[in-house]
């Protein structure tokens, strides 16, 4: 999609696509995310790993560490976000996961209140997991096999009650007369997608 809008350039210093990364992960880089580098559309910013006393602390230690610099607070602006021409994000998208979109969702809905304006969290339900879980929240649902977070399930509550929460492709299919045939598998993503960058978050 970055394609789309912008050709290869891999001499281009500020990136269209900013991804954040621990170093937790650096061996296990999927092939597209380095091919985003390479052609010039994305740069990483790598977080560092945060021990624990565990293996699944060091885990949830990292990836908070991550996501707390992916929704840095942009009045006092760390390094990346000077390096990288950050602004304060629009809205948050998300489609499938586990865990991380739950939580992610959660740290996006408190940071925005240091950013101005209301941003909301867009959903795709039909691609599952914990993005559909969000639309339709239970505990056990959104913390499958471990103890719920009560306060953090309330705020979920709070945020799809207010509106906060969306479902994007029943936005998209009330403003549009758009049947899927029978037995399609699939929702118009692109097109789905593009009207929310043009008519939502401008």
């Amino acid at each position: 999609m970055a394609g789309e809008y912008f050709p290869p350039d891999p001499a281009r210093s500020v990136r269209p696509v900013v991804t954040f990364q621990s170093r937790l992960f650096e061996n296990v880089l999927p092939d597209e995310t380095t091919e985003m580098v390479r052609m010039g559309w994305s740069a990483i910013e790598w977080t560092p790993i945060v021990k624990g006393d565990s293996d699944e602390d060091t885990r949830e230690n990292s990836l908070a560490t991550m996501r707390g610099r992916m929704l840095a607070r942009f009045e006092d602006p760390d390094d990346a976000i000077k390096r990288q021409q950050l602004r304060p994000p629009l809205a948050m998208v998300g489609v499938g996961g586990m865990q991380g979109i739950r939580d992610e969702a959660l740290a996006f809905l408190q940071s925005r209140e240091s950013w101005g304006g209301r941003p909301c969290v867009y959903l795709f339900r039909s691609g599952g997991g914990a993005a559909a879980r969000l639309l339709d929240p239970s505990p056990q649902g959104l913390w499958p096999g471990s103890k719920p977070d009560l306060r953090a399930f309330d705020a979920i509550r709070t945020a799809l009650a207010e509106r906060d929460l969306v479902d994007v492709e029943a936005a998209w299919h009330q403003h549009h007369r758009f049947e899927m045939p029978s037995g399609t598998p699939f929702q118009p993503y692109a097109a789905i997608t593009q009207w929310l960058l043009d008519t939502q978050l401008h």
